[in-house]
């Protein structure tokens, strides 16, 4: 498969313990928080043109939020909503939801992941005219009509992002359906998988099998 342009390990050790001591600091559970909350909101979700999950206009309007501007001790993670910022301190999380303006999220994510590596756009978008942002690590982000609606992480860097529940590139089928309720089907892209409002492709249907493209939101994806 091929990813157009709009279209694991934690980030280190300390995202790492950070995002699973937030994750029991909200619910008392790793795989409880991202889990459910993703699997609970996959209805608020539509579907664009090439098949990929889409925010709703009520899930937009009510996350258009953007956290405080990070400190030294804010760091990123990935959400089937969006983004969301851990305080590691703390373990207290502020979601950045699809819908928030788009200058909003650049600045955010500019100031803890660093100046974007390249910028574009793609007209051909089966959801429409998109443009996107790629930081450093891998993180793109998506965004269509001044407003943030979809990212995609790519295999760059060594310190790839991941959800509060620990799940990224590079992790298992086991891992994956050990915390969300994950459908699972072959496609023209190969093993394609929905977990909540994660989407992404598996290397094979083997319990072992690793996620190789992991998107959210809207995302150019030939098929």
């Amino acid at each position: 498969m091929r990813l157009l342009p709009c279209d694991r390990t934690c980030v280190g050790r300390t995202l790492s313990r950070t995002l699973l001591c937030a994750s029991a600091l909200l619910s008392g559970a790793c795989s409880g928080s991202d889990a459910s909350r993703d699997t609970a909101t996959a209805g608020e979700h539509a579907s664009d043109s090439v098949g990929n999950a889409r925010p709703s206009d009520s899930a937009a309007a009510e996350s258009t939020t953007v956290p405080n501007a990070p400190t030294a001790t804010a760091l990123l993670a990935l959400d089937g909503e969006g983004l969301r910022v851990v305080n590691s301190a703390t373990g207290s999380t502020r979601a950045i939801g699809y819908g928030t303006p788009a200058a909003d999220v650049l600045s955010a994510v500019t100031a803890m992941l660093g100046t974007p590596t390249d910028r574009g756009t793609n007209a051909e978008c089966g959801a429409g005219a998109v443009d996107f942002v790629t930081f450093p690590g891998g993180l793109q982000l998506v965004l269509q009509r001044d407003r943030f609606v979809g990212w995609t992480a790519r295999p760059n860097g060594d310190q790839p992002l991941r959800t509060m529940s620990n799940i990224g590139l590079g992790s298992t089928r086991a891992e994956l359906e050990a915390v969300y309720a994950a459908n699972i089907a072959r496609s023209t892209i190969g093993m394609e998988f929905m977990a909540g409002g994660l989407q992404g492709v598996l290397e094979s249907d083997a319990p072992t099998g690793r996620i190789t493209d992991l998107w959210s939101g809207v995302a150019c994806v030939m098929r």
